[in-house]
């Protein structure tokens, strides 16, 4: 292939797969700060709901909007290989009209340190890990069990999902800091019991702005049934 049947290809891939690749840019860079997810804290961070519809396209090939959550798309995933295939084919090309346009050393250099910096950056990352404490264990499979339940009995939507975990983990923490307290005598059982109802009720009435009547008496009868 010349290098002008080259420039043709390269051109003519790159301006039919801009808007989506451009599309797959964008929503990675807010991925890779997870805004498209709320935080886990109680009335934290909440992504727009444009955000979280187009980040449903990059991560499950489909549009979901509220409540609505259609299947995947399999043309579009297509479409997707078909576009990372044309990607791969114009970059090979770039790199190809670059030594044929550029001194070759730097090239090669520059593509070492394409594949050298991305490595070094997650090598040196790798000092700052931290392993979870045995607490963060325990609140993490305790928030799971309850979800798990939760789940089980409700319809939730994956919104729903992403808003009533951290409000049920938050929840847990606290009552463990109250045992805690128990147990080192700073306060006595009776005054744990009132305090863990006003934590139950704190929590009620969150999750009340989440849920639906339905699914809140559903929640009332797993409370009253000690199955949460």
């Amino acid at each position: 292939m010349n290098i002008k049947a080259m420039r043709n290809v390269h051109l003519y891939l790159g301006c039919f797969f801009a808007p989506l690749l451009f599309l797959f840019l964008v929503t990675g860079c807010w991925q890779t700060f997870d805004l498209h997810q709320a935080s886990k804290k109680a009335g934290g961070y909440k992504p727009p709901e444009i955000v979280k519809s187009l980040s449903q396209v990059h991560m499950d090939q489909r549009w979901a909007d509220n409540n609505l959550k259609p299947q995947p798309s399999v043309i579009f995933r297509y479409l997707v290989v078909l576009m990372s295939l044309g990607l791969l084919v114009t970059t090979v090309l770039g790199i190809v009209m670059a030594f044929k346009y550029t001194r070759p050393w730097i090239v090669w250099a520059l593509l070492f340190l394409g594949v050298f910096i991305p490595f070094f950056l997650l090598w040196t990352a790798r000092g700052y890990a931290q392993e979870a404490s045995p607490t963060d264990e325990i609140v993490i499979k305790a928030t799971d069990a309850v979800m798990f339940q939760i789940t089980a009995n409700m319809k939730l939507t994956q919104d729903q999902i992403n808003e009533v975990r951290p409000i049920v983990t938050d929840n847990i923490v606290k009552v463990r800091n109250l045992q805690q307290s128990v147990e080192d005598g700073t306060i006595d059982s009776k005054t744990m019991y009132n305090q863990k109802l006003q934590l139950m009720n704190d929590e009620d009435r969150q999750l009340s702005q989440i849920l639906t009547p339905d699914q809140m008496k559903v929640l009332s009868s797993l409370q009253q049934n000690q199955v949460i």
